[in-house]
Formats: structure tokens, sequence, C-alpha cells
């Protein structure tokens, strides 16, 4: 008896351990990034940058790479640590095309914005819409980018916005990747410096 018992649980044991092998398989098979594709994310777009000129990223990203950050200037805090760590990219690798999206373009006029970036690097872009003029293709942008921003109203012009925190690396002007706040400056330099290769 003691035999057929050891025979049978060693049978269920290795039984237990070739279903725990195929669950890895099949794990394996579904974590392939070939079966999830790319995300559509962004997509062409035209805005006017900090001196009034028109930004069209067909043009101006043509074969370049780029980073690109959704924020406001009224940000107290997380905005000017995000491009301070843009500033700091920008400085690692001289070949990226730096850019800040307004997402309260009532408030951030090209003048608004050039006064505003001049504290973090010389080379970031800021792009906004015409004073007074139509949202309609920063709504576009921030659309195709899936950005999530929110006014927190206060009844007054001094308000907040809730957005999201991600910076949009673009290569050509398609998407390649995004990166969350705590990705450090060394992480997507070194990601921008192996692409393509």
């Amino acid at each position: 008896m003691g035999l057929g018992l050891a025979a049978t649980s060693g049978a269920i044991y290795l039984y237990a351990d070739h279903l725990e092998n195929k669950k890895k398989e099949m794990q394996k098979e579904l974590m392939k990034p070939e079966d999830y594709g790319t995300p559509s994310i962004g997509g062409p777009f035209k805005l006017i940058d900090q001196n009034g000129k028109d930004f069209d990223s067909t043009v101006e990203l043509a074969g370049k790479k780029a980073l690109l950050y959704f924020g406001f200037t009224h940000c107290p805090d997380i905005c000017p640590e995000e491009l301070d760590k843009l500033g700091m990219i920008c400085d690692k690798d001289p070949s990226v095309v730096p850019i800040f999206v307004t997402c309260d373009p009532r408030r951030d006029t090209p003048a608004i914005l050039r006064e505003y970036l001049r504290d973090f690097h010389p080379r970031i872009i800021g792009l906004t819409i015409e004073d007074g003029g139509d949202t309609e293709p920063l709504q576009s942008m921030a659309k195709a980018f899936r950005v999530y921003y929110r006014p927190a109203r206060t009844g007054s012009d001094d308000y907040l916005l809730d957005h999201s925190i991600f910076f949009y690396f673009l290569h050509d002007g398609k998407f390649v990747k995004v990166y969350g706040k705590s990705s450090s400056v060394d992480e997507i330099v070194g990601d921008i410096a192996n692409s393509g290769k």
C-alpha cells in the first residue's frame, strides 16, 4: 500500500509540475510584445511656438528625436521639476528636441511661455495657440497623445490644472515610448541614444 501511495504521489507531483510548466509557457506567449503591437498614440500636430511662429511637427520633427511634456506655467511644483529634468536631458543629449506643450492656452500665451521657459533651458520649445485663438488644435493633440488635464476652478483666474505627468519620446514625429515621473534622466537619455540602433 505504501508503494502504491508513493507512486500516486509521484504521479501527482509530475502532473502538477507539467501543468506549472505549461502555465509558464502560456504566460510567455501572452507577454510577447509583438502580440500587442504599438499603441495608437500621437500623430502630426500644428501649433505656434513661444515666438509666435508656426510649428508643424511633420516639418520640425522630421528625422529628429523629441521629448514632449504637457503642462502649464502656473504649475507650482511638478512642471518646474519635470522641466528641470528636461533641461538635464538636453545637456546630456544635445540632439533631443525638447518641447513643452501648454494645457492652459488661455493664460499661456506665446509671450508668457517665452518668459517662463527662460528659467529652464534655452533649447526648450514652448507650444500653444494664438492668444484668444481656436483651442481645437491643442485639444486634438492632447486627445491624440491621451493627455489628461482638467482645471481645478477656484472662481478666479488663479486656478490650477490637474494633468498627467509624462514625457513622450518621438522619433521622426512618431510615438516611441512614454516616461513617467519616476523615470530618471539617465534612463531616458540611454533609451534615446539606443533607439533606432
